[in-house]
This record gives C-alpha cells, structure tokens and sequence, in this order.
C-alpha cells in the first residue's frame, strides 16, 4: 500500500506545457497528464478548469479538471 508520504513529486503540470502553443480551445483533444483515455474538451470555466467528455462503453461521461492537469494530445 503507497502512503501520501512515500510520493514524490516528478514534475510540475507547467511541465507539460509549452508556452509558445496556443491555450486550450473547446474541441481539443486532450489527455491526462496522469493517462487514461483521449477526451475532447467541451467548457473552459472560469475558475480556470477545463469541462472534458469522453466515452466509456455506450455512455458520455463529464468531469472538470484543473487545466494544468491536461494537455493536448491533438494536432493545432
């Protein structure tokens, strides 16, 4: 069992961005920085949370995420 304590922390989310690309729009395609499934993104909040969709079977599932917890994984 891995206990809050025994993490480390291997890189920052800036990490994965690139200052010279463009911010996320609604339809890009992102992916977790973590992994996990291709989702396209489909609100930018406010709070600066991003809104992504993505299939699991025959259903559309919705979940926000924090923006620097995403990158694009689709072409500009």
């Amino acid at each position: 069992m891995i206990r809050l304590n025994d993490l480390i922390r291997v890189a920052s989310g800036e990490a994965y961005q690139d200052s010279r690309e463009p911010g996320l729009t609604i339809g890009d395609i992102v992916m977790l920085n973590s992994g996990g499934p291709r989702m396209m993104i489909v609100d930018i909040l406010d709070d600066g949370r991003v809104v992504a969709a993505w299939r699991d079977g025959d259903a559309v599932v919705e979940h926000s995420f924090p923006r620097l917890g995403v990158h694009r994984v689709s072409p500009l």
